[in-house]
Formats: structure tokens, C-alpha cells, sequence
């Protein structure tokens, strides 16, 4: 497939971000700048560290167009900033000044006006066009590096499979140096000569009535922003294409969000890794992209899996994820190293989420594990839903009428909300905290 070179119409408004908008022209402006601000001599990787989708976009034109490798920052993380003060070579374009990063360059957005714009630049397709961290949720991050080829064919997959086409207009919840508000948020549009809007960090009312005024082909979320909108949605929503990512939804939760809203959400499921895996729309079994194949370990039960857009193409790729056959398809049945034992028996800490996820008045649910009284314990952590009348007590009883004793937490608190890391993942690590 060939592609139309990205901000080709220079003089229309690709990207808005809150009140500010920006053209092509002004985003290649800025990637002029940005082009201009990286020494020359031995600087080969480039990391970006911005909250701002144009920042990021025009950091991308100006590495692609000097044949540099580009690296997305969170710039709320200090662990990525360590891992990359370790090479040599980098430099760092940020937005505002950042001391906790490597030589960063700080080149804000005044200073490209009057700037001769940049020539518009797709990667090379066999170059390592962007890196992006894992979420560090099991370690250190770590970098995984995306070639130009692995991006096209991710988006080409993603545009066929939910259903948009050239022009797409995107509305990311996902700020851009996440790996979904990169590619769904930024690269999909551009590939697809369409616009972006961006919107993280911004309350749900925001949100819905800024859906109303874009009316987007495509809204790029993590499950995070759907319980939100679930929760404060009280009217129908534009039709769109809703995508979530990042982890399973509960099945309340969608339910909720197509009462409220009249749509419904298409779930996929990858990582930062594999990229894209599968996808759904319901609780059926997951239907695996076109061109990706996978398999199920008999030794443990791990989903392994082997795309074109992964970083090792060639090589099976073996997931933390339990999986079952299902048909053409498969069935996610939990993490592998949510496996604990408790009083001399195995058994899964999803299975104490399901369960209380799916108590009537609950909104969400987390379990983890801590040491009590010198053995493993787990704890209990649920935001009760609106006017929902709950107690510790309650949902103890409750579970007990679904779980064996040995399951059920020793420790249950209810919370306002669970904490998050920056991808919107649960931070267990904060909760375990909790229970001491």
C-alpha cells in the first residue's frame, strides 16, 4: 500500500489540544525548530518528553527527517529518564525544563515562529522509527523499538478492522506518549490524511461535550476514561467507533456505558511488545487479528503469540496472560503470575476481582496480596458505585456466598478510587501498602 506523505494539507487544522489548534503548517514549523535544536555528530536516539500531541508529533517529523531513532518519554516517570541517562548518544527534547533528564533540550512552541517549515517525512520502513517503554509494572521498563514497517502494517490492520478510513477524524483520551495515543491518536491520522483531538487529564463533562463538537470517526481510550464516561455519561453519545485498550472491561462497565451512552465499546487486547493482538465487542472469545498467529503452552497454559508488528517477528512472543481455546478464538482466563497460594492452595487473584466486581453496587475492584501475621494474606480493595450502600462487612458476606473460605480477603476496604500508575493500570504496589 502506498502512502500519502503526512500533513499534506498544511493550511487545514490537523491536531487541537484544549483550546489550542494547530495546522500541518504549524506543527512543521515547530518540527523545523526541533530538527535545528539536535547537535549534530554523534547523536543518534532522540527521546521526547511532552504532555503536548503537537510537541510529540513534530518531535517524530524532525527525527524521521534526519534519520534519528525517536524515543516517547511519560514526563511524569523519572525510571525511563535513568534507563536512557545509561546510553550514549541522546539527547532529550522537552517542552519545559526537566532536570532529571538526559542533556535535555528545551525548545518551547514560541520558538519556531518565523521558522521555514519542515518537508513532511514518513520513517524508513526498515528503520527503527519509534521506541516506546513497557510499563515497568514487573520490573525496570524497558525499551521496545518499532520499525517503520511494523507501524504502517499496525495501522493499516487497525484502520480495516474497526472500521474507519482515510480522513479518520480521532479523539484520543490517551495522552500521546502512551503507545495508544501515539499510534491511534497521531499516526492513524496522519497515515489516514485525517485530524486529531487530544484530551487527557480532562474531566469526563469536557469530554462528552467536546464528542459532541468533534463528532470523531474514532475515541482511543483506556478502561480508565470508560468507567468515567460509564459513570457520567447522561445522554447519547455521537456515533462512533469507542476502542479501549490496555486491559479487559468489566462487563458492568460496558453495560453501563451502552445504557447511558446507546454505544458500544470495541475492546482490543496487546501490549507494548506484540502491539495489537486481538479484539472484541461483548464478552465472547477474542478474535485475533488477521496475519498474527498464536498458540497456548501446554507446560503453562501462556498465551504465546507471533505478529509482524512485534519487535521480534520471527519469534513466538509468550504473553503473562492464562488463555483457553475458544473456537476460532480464545478466552483470556487470567495472569500467570496472579497464581498465589494461600493456606496450602493455589488459586488466581482475578477470580476474587471477578467476584467482586461482580457484586450488585460495585464500581471497582482490586485484590493483592500482603504478609499478615507471617503468611500470605490477600486484601480487598472496591469503589463503590453511586448511592451504592456498601460495607466491608457486606462485601465479605457476599463474597463468601461465591468463593471458597481460603479465597476470600482477610482485608477488605473501600476506597473513593484506585490508585493508577500513569498507563491507567491499577497500582497494587500502593494498595499492598495499604494493608500494613
Amino acid at each position: 500500500m502506498s502512502h500519502p506523505g503526512p500533513l499534506q494539507h498544511r493550511a487545514a487544522t490537523f491536531l487541537r489540544e484544549r483550546e489550542r489548534r494547530s495546522t500541518g503548517e504549524d506543527l512543521l514549523r515547530l518540527a523545523a525548530a526541533l530538527a535545528e535544536a539536535i547537535p549534530d555528530g554523534k547523536v543518534k536516539v532522540v527521546g521526547v518528553s511532552s504532555g503536548s500531541a503537537g510537541y510529540v508529533a513534530a518531535a517524530a517529523q524532525a527525527c524521521w527527517s534526519r534519520g534519528l531513532e525517536l524515543v516517547v518519554l511519560d514526563p511524569s516517570l523519572r525510571a525511563e529518564a535513568a534507563v536512557l541517562a545509561r546510553g550514549a548518544g541522546m539527547v532529550v527534547l522537552a517542552d519545559a525544563a526537566r532536570p532529571t533528564l538526559p542533556d535535555a533540550l528545551v525548545v518551547p512552541v514560541a520558538q519556531a515562529a518565523g521558522v521555514a517549515p519542515l518537508s513532511p517525512v514518513w520513517p524508513d520502513e526498515q528503520a527503527v522509527a519509534v521506541n516506546f517503554f513497557t510499563s515497568g509494572s514487573a520490573g525496570e521498563p524497558k525499551l521496545v523499538r518499532k520499525r517503520g514497517y511494523q507501524l504502517f502494517r499496525q495501522v493499516e490492520q487497525e484502520l480495516s478492522v474497526l472500521g474507519v478510513s482515510s480522513g479518520v477524524s480521532v479523539y484520543s483520551l490517551a495522552p500521546p506518549y502512551h503507545i495508544l495515543g501515539f499510534v491511534y491518536g497521531l499516526f492513524l491520522p496522519l497515515l489516514g490524511g485525517g485530524r486529531a483531538a487530544f484530551a487527557p487529564g480532562e474531566l469526563p463533562a469536557v469530554w462528552i461535550r467536546e464528542l459532541h463538537q468533534e463528532r470523531p470517526d474514532l475515541v482511543v481510550g483506556v478502561p480508565m476514561h470508560y468507567r468515567l464516561l460509564a459513570r457520567f455519561a447522561d445522554e447519547a453519545l455521537p456515533r462512533a467507533t469507542y476502542f479501549s485498550s490496555g486491559a479487559p472491561l468489566p462487563e458492568a462497565v460496558c453495560e453501563r456505558f451502552r445504557q447511558r451512552s446507546g454505544q458500544r465499546i470495541v475492546q482490543g487486547y496487546g501490549s507494548t511488545e506484540t502491539g495489537g493482538i486481538a479484539r472484541r465487542q461483548g464478552f465472547g472469545a477474542w478474535t485475533p487479528f488477521p496475519g498474527l498467529s498464536w498458540r497456548i503452552q501446554d507446560a503453562d497454559g501462556r498465551l504465546a503469540v507471533r505478529s509482524p508488528w512485534q519487535q521480534q517477528p520471527d519469534r513466538w512472543h509468550v504473553t503473562d496472560d492464562i488463555a483457553e481455546a475458544d473456537g476460532e478464538g480464545f478466552r483470556l482466563l487470567g495472569r500467570a503470575d496472579s497464581v498465589i497460594k494461600v493456606a496450602g492452595k493455589r488459586f488466581s487473584l482475578d477470580e476474587v476481582d471477578r467476584a467482586a466486581r461482580g457484586l450488585e453496587g460495585v464500581e471497582q475492584a482490586a485484590a493483592v496480596t500482603y504478609e499478615r501475621y507471617g503468611e500470605l494474606a490477600v486484601g480487598l480493595f472496591v469503589v463503590p458505585g453511586r448511592g451504592a450502600q456498601l460495607s466491608p462487612e457486606t462485601v465479605r458476606a457476599r463474597l463468601g456466598q461465591q468463593l471458597a473460605p481460603f479465597k476470600l480477603p482477610r482485608t477488605v476496604r473501600l476506597l473513593a478510587d484506585l490508585p493508577r500508575l500513569p498507563s491507567g493500570k491499577v497500582d497494587r504496589q500502593q494498595l499492598r501498602a495499604l494493608c500494613s
